[in-house]
């Protein structure tokens, strides 16, 4: 009896808070986001998105304008705002793809996409070859110069091109990359530096505590450690810090 009481509150539940469902597909869409949000991590913001149907399928980091949003395909997003987007998409053993659209108001685009196999190009070379970046950074933040240090020897690689130990990050968000490590930088409306963490598979720790791979953390004054682990490999440690 309770069980069938407690279905009876759902359906009303329903009923009262969700609009009718007859005929209008934004309306489905809104209500399949209602119980997805995983679909739609943009939220309610506009009404254009896109589905990314991508080879391979899974073990994937894909990145809307920076921020990464999925690892698996198909990918939807859904309600985004219209204008210019850009996707990154990456998965070990394959090119990453980088590519840069202008939503249509009211639009849903479907996108095949198909990774090509690794070659033996080099990572900075690989880097400037699919560069994702964003805008210039606004008036009212001020751009973020960088002390940067990693325990294996690689040169740093900004915005696909490489750059001094000490620089100056002056877009409102990038790729900061040391051989095959790839952070994404980005700044949020407060003028907050954070780097992203790439969301492939290891064992990663941030100021000494394990975190989980694709998150994002600040870099404060005090600075930031990063330290990765892959099955098999040597540890290999890097440093951000504000001189």
């Amino acid at each position: 009896m309770i069980k069938h009481l407690g279905q009876q509150i759902l359906t009303v539940f329903l009923m009262v808070s969700l609009p009718a469902l007859s005929g209008c597909d934004s309306t489905h869409s809104r209500l399949r986001t209602f119980f997805h949000p995983e679909e739609s991590p943009q939220g309610f913001e506009g009404d254009t998105g896109i589905t990314l149907q991508i080879q391979p399928h899974s073990d994937l980091e894909i990145r809307l304008d920076g921020e990464v949003v999925g690892a698996e395909s198909p990918y939807s997003a859904r309600f985004l705002p219209a204008g210019p987007h850009q996707f990154l998409v990456k998965a070990a053993g394959f090119m990453p793809l980088s590519i840069a659209l202008d939503l249509q108001k009211g639009r849903h685009l479907t996108i095949p996409l198909a990774l090509r196999p690794r070659t033996s190009v080099q990572p900075e070379e690989l880097i400037s070859n699919h560069l994702s970046f964003g805008p210039d950074l606004p008036q009212q933040i001020k751009p973020a110069k960088i002390k940067i240090g990693n325990s294996f020897g690689a040169r740093p690689v900004l915005d696909g091109q490489p750059t001094d130990s000490v620089t100056t990050l002056t877009r409102t968000w990038g790729e900061l990359a040391l051989a095959d490590i790839v952070l994404t930088y980005r700044f949020d409306k407060f003028g907050h530096l954070e780097v992203v963490l790439p969301g492939h598979r290891a064992t990663w720790y941030a100021s000494g505590k394990e975190v989980e791979p694709g998150t994002a953390h600040r870099v404060e004054a005090s600075g930031l450690k990063l330290s990765e682990q892959k099955p098999g490999g040597p540890p290999r440690s890097l440093s951000l810090s504000r001189p």
